[in-house]
């Protein structure tokens, strides 16, 4: 479900053909922005209507590990952009991105 405007190779061919930085950047932070939004939508309708085993497709599994807290599962958004895993990792991003706007 990635967008390709988050592929390294788009962002260098829309470097080449004199996409800005600042305009790229744009794209990404709309685009992030919505596709966040759509998926919790997504997931408080699947509230909503009852369907949690539904909801549980869109969690993932998040070991303890260290002893100092308990597994967990959260909502996930790997599947957007590389290196983004939660709902923090994204709004961290969209900060990110609108600082370089």
């Amino acid at each position: 479900m990635s967008d390709k405007i988050f592929d390294k190779e788009v962002c260098d061919y829309l470097l080449k053909f004199g996409v800005t930085n600042k305009q790229i950047n744009d794209l990404k932070f709309s685009n992030l922005k919505q596709l966040t939004i759509d998926r919790l939508k997504i997931i408080a309708k699947l509230l909503e209507e009852e369907k949690f085993e539904d909801v549980q497709n869109h969690l993932a599994y998040s070991p303890a590990g260290d002893g100092m807290g308990d597994d967990n599962y959260y909502i996930f958004f790997y599947d957007l952009v590389d290196g983004i895993n939660d709902l923090n990792d994204v709004c961290n991003y969209l900060k990110e991105l609108k600082k370089n706007k």
